[in-house]
């Protein structure tokens, strides 16, 4: 999954990261060219980490908030990855709509 987001994120997204642009466009490279299992080999914490949202409920409205200052206004759920992911969606939004209204 990560390697298909890098892929389709454009350059001048992907320059701004303080990652290994080498890395990053090997990826990009290796998904066009031989699909996402090939560049997915190159996918390391860092890389993971920039893309991808996981943890706690705490950990995503953290995540959420310092999106929203960074001016972002849209984000892409992903396939699911847990067993109950209706129940971990549920639990984010019942939190971040507690904390809207504090």
């Amino acid at each position: 999954m990560v390697a298909t987001i890098v892929a389709d994120t454009p350059t001048s997204i992907l320059s701004r990261l303080p990652l290994d642009q080498e890395r990053l466009e090997t990826i990009r490279h290796r998904v066009e060219q031989r699909g996402p299992e090939d560049g997915a080999e190159l996918v390391n914490d860092e890389i993971a980490d920039a893309f991808v949202i996981s943890g706690s409920v705490e950990d995503f409205l953290d995540a959420f908030d310092m999106l929203a200052r960074m001016g972002v206004t849209e984000v892409v759920v992903g396939p699911p990855l847990t067993d109950d992911w209706r129940a971990s969606m549920r639990d984010i939004v019942a939190a971040a709509l507690d904390a809207r209204s504090q």
